[in-house]
């Protein structure tokens, strides 16, 4: 996961994982939709956790609940 933050927070990096795109233009679009800090902290917190989920999941297909 780090390097996917990583590679779409860096300049220069955004070519160095597949995902990194994608989370950039997410992550952008944050300030766009929220009203505040706090509130954009809440909506990333949701997409960060979603994406580990689901690298956890590629990791072991084998699990398919995460509690």
């Amino acid at each position: 996961m780090a390097d996917i933050v990583q590679a779409a927070d860096i300049t220069g990096e955004l070519d160095n994982h597949p995902a990194a795109r994608g989370l950039q233009l997410i992550s952008r679009g944050f300030p766009l939709l929220t009203k505040n800090d706090y509130e954009t902290t809440e909506c990333a917190a949701f997409i960060y956790d979603a994406l580990y989920a689901s690298i956890k999941q590629e990791a072991s297909p084998a699990v398919n609940n995460l509690e």
